[in-house]
């Protein structure tokens, strides 16, 4: 099963989101944070993620690069 990851700080996002690809058949973490966000890319595989660029602890764009370096993410 695909497995997606939403990272925005606004929670009505997230929850469309969620809710959307639950019924689309997809797997769905979401995370309002850049913390939060990191924490989970490292303990799960995730297929996609989508991310905010303007978020509480940073610019989402900042966590690109470990998002590919991460063991999944490659």
């Amino acid at each position: 099963m695909t497995k997606i990851l939403v990272i925005d700080d606004d929670p009505r996002i997230c929850l469309f989101f969620a809710s959307l690809l639950k019924d689309l058949g997809y797997s769905c973490e979401t995370a309002h944070t850049l913390g939060q966000g990191r924490d989970l890319s490292l303990a799960c595989s995730f297929d996609l993620v989508f991310l905010d660029l303007e978020l509480p602890d940073g610019n989402g764009l900042d966590l690109l690069p470990e998002l590919n370096q991460s063991p999944f993410g490659a």
